[in-house]
């Protein structure tokens, strides 16, 4: 992590977590929390109503991602090792209905 810098690996993660954000919301998630600078963060939690996070997760878990649910909520927490095709290929896993 020393050799990458941590500035850099702040500034991908916070990246990587406004893509899955972005992505979420745009099938139709809500996603806990407002996403700033000084407020985002790698993990990012959504939910959708009529979906069970816990199947969402299994769905998900099945094409080789990991998620996990919480308090009906998904939670992902992609880190520095992730590239946004991974995020791209996550969301596109990501179901919009049952």
């Amino acid at each position: 992590m020393l050799s990458v810098g941590i500035d850099r690996i702040a500034s991908h993660v916070q990246a990587l977590g406004d893509q899955v954000a972005a992505g979420a919301a745009a099938k139709g998630y809500e996603v806990l929390g407002a996403r700033t600078p000084a407020t985002g963060a790698g993990i990012v939690s959504f939910r959708k109503p009529g979906l069970d996070a816990r199947w969402v997760v299994s769905q998900l878990k099945s094409q080789g991602f990991i998620a996990a649910p919480r308090q009906g909520w998904i939670r992902v927490s992609p880190h520095f090792y992730i590239s946004p095709n991974d995020i791209a290929r996550l969301l596109d896993a990501l179901p919009s209905r049952r």
